[in-house]
């Protein structure tokens, strides 16, 4: 028998390397439409990418038609494109990737964006912005806002009906994601694209999954859903619809006034996918017409949007019906925050406050101003704050800090 000797033989000649060993289906996507990546690369290390991208180029890397082959092929086309020796910059250039984003939900479900991964601000490829809103249904004199108000329970209640249908079929998670961004935005018959809302899909969908339909259902009793229109009624405006800060407003006063149970994070969480516009067409759609709302107390709802910085003490980053945000300012050695309510009888309960930047920490000093007493002249300062009605709250500490100022709980 003759010996054989392979040892000439290159294995990468034999195996080789190949980063697309099976072709798939291209995205239904433009290459540079939202949501999107904008990444730095060293030049270098692009030769590489580069080198692995070309294999997208070819027909075989995409499954499909001859023509839809080609359109991914484009598609690579595009990205190698705006990479290539006109668009090297030096270090340090600013208009470097100036369009990469971060994104955050924050507690109304606003959706929040950031170039430098630290300052916050809306962001403007909330696709729920494309929704186009109906009129107020408070236009004509036979409706009022509390009409408004049960309108949106109706349609909340209806949501959570399709929610509890759901239980019973043995959704998948993906599944259930799908079937929420259809039962929330087909009031308009509006398709969404909604990577940016995948988050709260995501809270609703799994909370529903540990679920039963009768424990679901259980929660939504007639108390229940008479305390929803209650916040619902004095959380919105007079004509009948949300602004961002109402919505915040309103959120927070879902979190602080429904009773606790095992659908009430769910219908909130849906409150916050449906957003400010969805929640504002839910309010003109509907056959409510001289509802009364009579009995809603509204008189312990607290409202930070008219709140203002006392004596020159901090600087407003943000504002809205459910809280301030303030940045510290240094006087007389020390970083203070210190806000009123504009007005001695106007208060809330319940104050306090969670850091944004560094720690207010143990050695700080804390007062309040009790409600209906005058607050120009210190004479009325108080530093035992355990939740009393106050027209004025401050701190004081001795490092920089900006924290947001809030109510746990509205005023008995």
């Amino acid at each position: 028998m003759t010996d054989f000797n392979f040892s000439w033989i290159n294995p990468d000649v034999l195996f080789p390397f190949d980063p697309r060993f099976k072709p798939l289906v291209a995205p239904d996507f433009d290459i540079d439409e939202c949501p999107y990546y904008c990444i730095r690369i060293n030049t270098t290390w692009w030769a590489h990418f580069d080198g692995v991208l070309q294999r997208l180029m070819y027909n075989d890397a995409w499954e499909g038609t001859l023509e839809e082959k080609e359109a991914a092929v484009q598609q690579v086309q595009a990205i190698l494109k705006q990479v290539g020796k006109d668009n090297i910059v030096s270090c340090g250039t600013p208009e470097c990737c100036d369009e990469t984003k971060t994104y955050q939900i924050n507690d109304a479900g606003q959706i929040l964006e950031s170039t430098d991964g630290t300052n916050y601000t809306p962001s403007s490829d909330d696709p729920r912005d494309n929704i186009p809103e109906l009129p107020p249904i408070t236009m004509d004199e036979t409706h009022t806002k509390c009409d408004a108000a049960v309108n949106i329970v109706t349609h909340m209640q209806d949501n959570m009906d399709k929610y509890a249908n759901q239980l019973e079929m043995g959704q998948t998670l993906t599944e259930l994601v799908a079937v929420i961004m259809f039962i929330i935005f087909t009031i308009l018959e509006v398709t969404l694209v909604g990577a940016l809302l995948t988050p709260l899909l995501i809270l609703i969908a799994a909370a529903l999954i540990g679920l039963d339909r009768e424990t679901f259902q259980a929660y939504f009793t007639t108390e229940v859903w008479d305390q929803v229109r209650c916040v619902v009624y004095c959380s919105i405006g007079d004509d009948g619809r949300f602004n961002d800060s109402r919505f915040a407003l309103l959120i927070s006063k879902l979190r602080s006034n429904l009773s606790d149970g095992a659908g009430k994070g769910i219908l909130i969480d849906t409150f916050r996918l449906a957003g400010r516009a969805q929640t504002n067409n839910y309010a003109s759609t509907g056959a409510s017409s001289g509802a009364d709302c009579s009995d809603c107390d509204c008189t312990s709802f607290c409202d930070y949007s008219a709140w203002e910085i006392h004596g020159g003490r901090g600087t407003i980053i943000d504002q809205d019906a459910s809280g301030i945000t303030v940045q510290a300012s240094l006087l007389s050695g020390s970083y203070w925050v210190d806000i009123d309510s504009g007005d001695v009888d106007t208060c809330c309960c319940n104050i306090t406050f969670e850091n944004v930047v560094g720690v207010v920490g143990d050695s700080r000093t804390i007062w309040y101003n009790p409600c209906g007493l005058g607050y120009t002249d210190d004479t009325n300062l108080n530093f035992s704050y355990s939740g009393q009605s106050a027209n004025r709250l401050g701190i004081a500490t001795d490092h920089p800090f900006t924290v947001r100022i809030f109510s746990t709980g509205d005023c008995a």
